[in-house]
């Protein structure tokens, strides 16, 4: 199957699919279960390739009819068939088929072979991850008999297939699970008393499956039973646990979903819960670390673990990732799970946390630093803006003093994971974690420490322009004689990284100018002096110039131009050069900073509003070229439109107003970004509500086609925000109140297409 998958992928789909379509019908027609089975099995890998779901139908209803084949490895290989297209192409498959195959796949749960019983539970699993929720409640009480039967009567494998069939249904009904929750809980609680303790992987599944139940019924539901859940969790956690043992990762999984659905009421259990869980945490961070330090003692060439520890920084990199491959077992995925679940218990108690939050930051800045598990380091970072979240949120009398120390110890060591870190790419996870501990701290640092966080940024950008340089560099020295063409890709790739790590610090510098404003003006003047001199320039990569006008629409929308006016002259040019540069990201850095210019200061933009306008214009008339990508081109006219927008709201007279609305409701509505597209849609309903219709439809109602289309287009979609539908009904209303303009709304509405035509008249419905 593996090969068959290899061949698809490496030639043209096109032409392998009929290949091995008339190749396997040829396989199933034989009479043989053997030529069946292979046929079928390699049937499954075929699926993720196939675009049109009217493909399926004739497939799917040519495998279903082996369900009812004499041979057990034939019905496993059509029920593999159904299973594994069902998670290829969710939720599609899901769509197109409804709960006629789970009627049909049901039966096969009653099979006498058990291979083939927990192969329909596994089909029906990945089949209701994603299926209608119609589909999944009118055969639930089908499903559930079947799976509560072999939770009685199964061996271990059955019950643990039962055991996710049960949670993917009840995640598909959600709270109308509610019905089903007692007997279900039940079950669930008798299975687990009576499992032998050393069916752990069983065990562990029945914990998931409690927990995920619960979540999906509620807390009024869960927490009927919370208590005795918890009870067993810790019982379970505190004597049945052992070294590598694989209820671990679900307990703390579990641990998780539980404060997730108690939310609040789950602070009452802490207490119990919190040392336990503490304890088990250090235990897996010490195995970790033995098994570290096993895998240094057996290695047998020292050299190499020199080389690792003090060798230059390619080969370091190299063999310590080599050196610790082995490393990434079992315990690094249970810690970063125990991360995860510490930060999910900070975002749901808040200040309930408080008494936690001293311990679980020691942990986490220990993995931070110490973890040689990218993904530990990774989870670790992500949990500290939320211990100072916590902080801030408790009623604590020193809670400003302890924010501030925890800021700057998170700081410090995010700073230092930064700088002993190979990889561009963690960099900039930690950099933009950064972000997040600067927004929570609310401004708690004092002036030299915010010092401090300016030079660590200007080390970090120095840092990283050597790693450039030294990477070039290496890449010349050695063109002629080692390197090609994939060592020339890699530099490239390498590069890039390093460029994108140049974004994070300039979206961390703006982070800066947001939170701590006026104290930032220094660092405004070093950048505007040292910084955008050097990357401001036409012969660098096009990521460096955009680093720079990064910076200039950081400083305009978060300091104001009234913060930086001898700056000021000169930054707008910048924009104005850009916003018509033959680079799409660059056009799109400048015209953000240019709609912050219109919507921050009047003043200035009064002098510049006909050079500002005119290149927005020339924006919109650039045409898309072969090479940019789709959603790239339409996200940085997006940008442009929603710059119009916020012009017309802000500088209206100071432009052409009745010619920047004509372009910009005919540009509406945003296609790509649909956070930016709900202002903008909103904005336009506004105008005509609560300002002037005439306005936007024009004074002869020239616009007003226009208008209702983008309406149209606009309803039940991402981009609308939520008030958008009730005024839409009242700027209809508001057309259909007068004979004049109801005559031109209908002739607007006739002129839709029909998908159109019906979401008007739903609205008004």
């Amino acid at each position: 199957m593996g090969l068959i998958d290899r061949i698809i992928r490496a030639l043209n789909k096109k032409k392998t699919l009929p290949l091995f379509s008339n190749l396997i019908l040829e396989m199933v027609r034989q009479n043989n279960w053997r030529y069946q089975h292979a046929a079928l099995m390699s049937l499954s890998q075929v699926g993720e390739f196939l675009d049109d779901m009217a493909e399926f139908e004739p497939i799917i209803q040519f495998v279903v009819n082996f369900f009812q084949s004499e041979h057990p490895k034939v019905r496993f290989a059509a029920l593999h068939v159904v299973g594994q297209t069902a998670e290829d192409c969710r939720p599609y498959f899901q769509a197109k088929f409804g709960k006629e195959l789970i009627e049909k796949v049901l039966p096969l749960c009653n099979d006498p072979i058990p291979r083939v019983v927990a192969h329909a539970l596994n089909t029906l699993t990945n089949y209701l991850e994603e299926c209608p929720k119609e589909a999944a409640m009118d055969t639930a009480n089908d499903v559930l008999n079947a799976c509560l039967h072999w939770l009685e009567h199964g061996g271990s494998f059955i019950k643990e297939s039962c055991c996710t069939a049960i949670g993917s249904l009840s995640e598909t009904c959600e709270q109308d699970f509610a019905p089903y929750w007692p007997k279900t809980a039940e079950a669930i609680f008798v299975t687990l008393e009576t499992a032998d303790k050393k069916l752990k992987n069983l065990r562990a599944n029945l914990v998931e499956a409690l927990t995920i139940v619960g979540a999906a019924v509620g807390k009024q539901e869960f927490r009927k039973v919370a208590h005795k859940v918890i009870e067993k969790m810790l019982e379970i956690q505190n004597n049945d646990l052992d070294k590598m043992d694989p209820q671990t990762a679900f307990l703390l999984s579990s641990w998780h979903r539980v404060a997730s659905t108690l939310e609040d009421e789950f602070a009452q259990y802490l207490h119990q819960v919190m040392p336990s869980l503490f304890g088990l945490v250090d235990t897996i961070i010490k195995s970790e670390e033995e098994r570290a330090q096993e895998v240094l003692n057996e290695e047998e060439d020292n050299q190499m673990v020199a080389r690792a520890i003090t060798g230059d920084r390619e080969e370091n990199e190299k063999e310590t990732k080599s050196l610790f491959h082995h490393v990434n077992t079992s315990e690094s995925d249970e810690i970063s799970v125990a991360a995860k679940m510490m930060r999910g218990f900070a975002i749901e108690l808040k200040g309930g946390y408080f008494n936690y939050v001293e311990k679980t930051s020691e942990i986490l800045v220990h993995l931070l630093i110490n973890s040689e598990n990218e993904d530990v380091r990774k989870e670790a970072a992500l949990g500290l803006p939320e211990m100072i979240k916590v902080i801030q949120a408790s009623n604590h009398p020193n809670k400003i003093s302890i924010t501030r120390n925890l800021h700057n110890l998170f700081m410090k060591n995010l700073w230092e994971a930064v700088w002993s870190e190979l990889d561009a790419e963690i960099m900039k996870h930690f950099v933009e974690v950064m972000q997040d501990v600067l927004v929570a701290g609310d401004r708690c640092m004092s002036e030299d420490e915010l010092n401090e966080v300016n030079e660590c940024v200007l080390k970090t950008l120095k840092i990283s322009d050597e790693r450039k340089n030294e990477n070039t560099e290496l890449y010349a020295e050695n063109n002629d004689d080692e390197y090609d063409d994939e060592d020339a890709e890699m530099l490239d790739a390498t590069n890039k990284l390093e460029d994108e790590l140049h974004l994070a610090l300039a979206e961390l510098i703006g982070t800066l100018f947001k939170v701590y404003k006026e104290l930032t003006i220094p660092l405004a003047k070093l950048i505007y002096r040292e910084i955008l001199p050097k990357v401001l320039n036409a012969g660098l990569p096009m990521n460096m110039q955009k680093f720079g006008l990064f910076l200039i629409d950081d400083m305009i929308e978060h300091l104001g131009i009234e913060l930086i006016p001898e700056e000021w002259p000169e930054l707008s040019q910048a924009l104005l050069k850009y916003a018509t540069d033959e680079h799409i990201h660059l056009r799109h850095a400048a015209i953000y900073g240019i709609g912050w210019l219109g919507e921050k200061s009047k003043e200035t933009f009064k002098q510049m509003s006909g050079a500002c306008m005119e290149v927005l214009y020339k924006g919109l008339d650039i045409r898309k070229k072969n090479d940019e990508d789709a959603d790239e081109f339409l996200s940085a006219k997006d940008n442009i439109v929603a710059a119009f927008g916020k012009i017309i709201k802000s500088q209206h007279e100071n432009i052409n107003l009745p010619e920047a609305i004509k372009v910009w409701v005919n540009n509406l509505p945003l296609r790509v970004d649909h956070e930016e597209g709900k202002v903008q849609h909103e904005l336009l309903v506004d105008i005509i509500l609560e300002s002037d219709a005439a306005l936007i439809f024009g004074q002869n109602g020239e616009n007003l086609p226009r208008t209702v289309k983008v309406l149209a287009e606009v309803l039940d979609t991402k981009g609308a925000s939520k008030d958008f539908k009730g005024k839409a009904r009242k700027v209809i209303d508001l057309l259909a109140s007068t004979e004049a303009t109801k005559t031109m709304l209908q002739e607007a509405v006739g002129r839709l297409e029909p998908k159109l035509q019906n979401k008007i008249k739903a609205l008004v419905q």
